[in-house]
């Protein structure tokens, strides 16, 4: 958040904003797996040097039963039911 305040305000301006805001709230994300995989060489250092500490519940999915229908389909099948795409493959 830090670099995004950048944008529009400047030093003691920024510090005040930077205090103010608060971590994101993971809790109301539907179904989000943590990454185990590692990263490219070049986001290596960005990756360690942020202060990113997310805690997640995986064991909950939040849908309702339009959304956990289609989540198992994808899940079980591979594809996304009635997404749009702007393109065709060729």
């Amino acid at each position: 958040m830090r670099n995004f305040h950048t944008y529009y305000h400047t030093g003691q301006d920024l510090e005040a904003v930077v205090s103010k805001v608060d971590d994101f709230d993971y809790s109301r994300i539907d179904a989000v797996r943590s990454f185990g995989d590692t990263h490219p060489k070049v986001m290596e250092e960005l990756v360690k040097s942020l202060n990113w500490h997310v805690e997640l519940d995986e064991s909950k999915f939040k849908f309702n039963l339009k959304d956990s229908i289609l989540y198992w389909f994808e899940k079980n099948f591979g594809y996304r039911l009635f997404e749009y795409k702007n393109y065709k493959i060729i």
